[in-house]
């Protein structure tokens, strides 16, 4: 990594940073055949990096997919509880 420096700690232990990891988000996409993603990019350095704020979509997207998805099957359980 370009900006890596052996000699200096650039961890600061008082900050608790969550993220994800580039690496896991290429090999979903990999799986899933998936070849282009603007969240995902690797960098001249060979360095992946990830943006955050492109998974915001898609998250809001599943959100909405898996709402709709339990709303159907609280239809299905209140019909059989009625019978």
């Amino acid at each position: 990594m370009v900006e890596y420096d052996a000699e200096e700690n650039h961890m600061t232990t008082d900050v608790e940073i969550d993220g994800m990891i580039a690496q896991e988000v290429k090999t979903a996409m990999d799986k899933c055949n998936i070849d282009r993603f603007s969240g995902w990019k690797l960098q001249e350095s060979g360095t992946q990096s990830l943006s955050r704020e492109v998974f915001v979509y898609p998250l809001v997207k599943a959100v909405q997919e898996l709402s709709a998805k339990l709303d159907t099957m609280q239809t299905e359980i209140n019909t059989l509880k009625e019978s």
